[in-house]
């Protein structure tokens, strides 16, 4: 039955969108074949039944970590092999005479120039080169990888690590942007601080006079200096500067910028770290069981998309997109998210519940009700504030524009607005209320 599957299969190549003639391949089968792993086990369990033979007859042994662990024999992954054994030429000879057997019973052999073998520090050079000539074996350098992984480390974990560390960074920095708090950290031609623009800041003229982001904002009103702003660029950029809110108060920090909006949580984790290194540490020092788990959870999502794309530029010549692997995580941990919720307790949006009648103030409070507006293409946002007395007689009533991110963004500028306009009517006593979740949550103080 095996043979009927393996032996019937036919195939043709796309040429520039077009499949060719059909042919029988003769040998081999193609990559992603469904029955390769079933083949492997079939194959790889003789392989491995020879190999505790062996061992049984004490021709070769094997290695333990301790004395209290059992012994560490071989392990195959996808299709290779790691084989552990003592340093004796005898015991390699007998290696040799079993992977013999095998590649002549299966038809299988092994690919020299990808194997290697690696030796414990007390092991003389010349036992090592003997061993390695008979098993016709390279021996590992203290660099070589498997699978992106070091195979061998050094006493150093970090410096054995740090080229994969490295890696994870450089894919994480790509979407790092500055949060504009006074602008003194920030440099306008160097970092990246415009959510919308995913590179440094272009510009038409370059002004060497002006280096950090404080110089375009007007200290006295909290606003951006427009007259400054439209000497330096173009119209599209200044739209994109403009939307940024710049804070009564407070300094520049780092945030991620893919995670913004998905998980608000997570960012008023991080929000407050301006070192990046502190802020991948931080990641990982949450005291809040609830904030724990998300941050594990996005980890692990985060650093498994990252392998896979790893995996698929190696072993299928395929490049993926930021936008792809961004879209994939997010996707994947909503998913996840959805599937929890399902299955423990019923999913209540966080943005925009149902609403209920409206519902008078106590005595002597007045509730300002608010509520924002947003257009994804323009970023454009509408604002309308309405407020009422507890005996619920309209106080007055407000319409405004402004410009924000994203929908959270939106909501929580309309509920400053609320704020500063009950603040300019002089009420003592206020109630404000909205519809954005995460945004009343954080300014009760219980964002989870």
């Amino acid at each position: 039955m095996i043979e009927q599957c393996v032996g019937t299969i036919s195939t043709c190549i796309m040429l520039n969108g077009s499949p060719g003639d059909v042919f029988s391949p003769q040998r081999g089968l193609r990559q992603g074949y469904p029955l390769s792993p079933y083949l492997f086990i079939l194959c790889m369990k003789t392989f491995s039944r020879s190999l505790l033979q062996a061992e049984h007859n004490n021709l070769i042994h094997y290695i333990k970590i301790n004395e209290y662990c059992p012994a560490i024999s071989h392990l195959f992954f996808a299709d290779d092999c790691l084989i552990f054994a003592k340093a004796y030429n005898k015991e390699a000879r007998n290696l040799m005479n079993i992977i013999d057997k095998f590649s002549t019973f299966s038809g299988q052999s092994i690919n020299y120039q990808k194997s290697g073998i690696a030796f414990s520090k007390g092991v003389p050079n010349q036992l090592k080169n003997e061993i390695s000539n008979i098993l016709n074996i390279k021996k590992l350098a203290i660099n070589d990888n498997y699978l992106g992984v070091p195979l061998l480390l050094q006493r150093n974990k970090t410096q054995s690590f740090r080229p994969l560390l490295d890696m994870g960074i450089k894919i994480i920095k790509k979407y790092v942007v500055w949060d504009v708090g006074d602008g003194s950290d920030i440099q306008i031609w160097k970092h990246i601080w415009i959510p919308s623009i995913s590179s440094n800041v272009p510009s038409h003229f370059s002004s060497t006079n002006m280096i950090t982001v404080s110089q375009l904002i007007d200290d006295d009103t909290k606003s951006w200096n427009l007259q400054t702003l439209n000497a330096l660029f173009d119209n599209h950029t200044v739209n994109a500067i403009i939307s940024i809110r710049i804070p009564f108060s407070g300094k520049d920090c780092l945030r991620w910028i893919v995670w913004s909006s998905a998980n608000p949580s997570l960012m008023s984790t991080i929000s407050n770290v301006v070192s990046f290194q502190d802020w991948i540490i931080s990641l990982f020092q949450v005291s809040n069981t609830t904030n724990n788990d998300i941050v594990l959870q996005l980890s692990a999502f985060i650093m498994w998309h990252i392998w896979k794309c790893r995996c698929k530029k190696v072993f299928e010549a395929y490049q993926e997109t930021q936008s792809e692997v961004v879209y994939l995580i997010k996707s994947e941990y909503s998913t996840w998210n959805n599937f929890l919720s399902t299955n423990s307790t019923p999913v209540v949006s966080n943005i925009r519940p149902a609403m209920s009648r409206w519902k008078k103030p106590d005595n002597p409070y007045m509730k300002i009700n608010w509520d924002a507006a947003f257009d994804e293409v323009t970023k454009n946002v509408g604002i309308g504030l309405i407020s009422r007395s507890f005996a619920g007689v309209t106080d007055g009533a407000r319409y405004c524009r402004d410009k924000a991110l994203d929908p959270e963004q939106a909501e929580a500028k309309a509920q400053l607005d609320a704020a500063l306009w009950g603040g300019s009517k002089g009420y003592q006593n206020v109630h404000l209320e909205g519809v954005c979740l995460n945004v009343v949550n954080a300014l009760n103080g219980s964002l989870d």
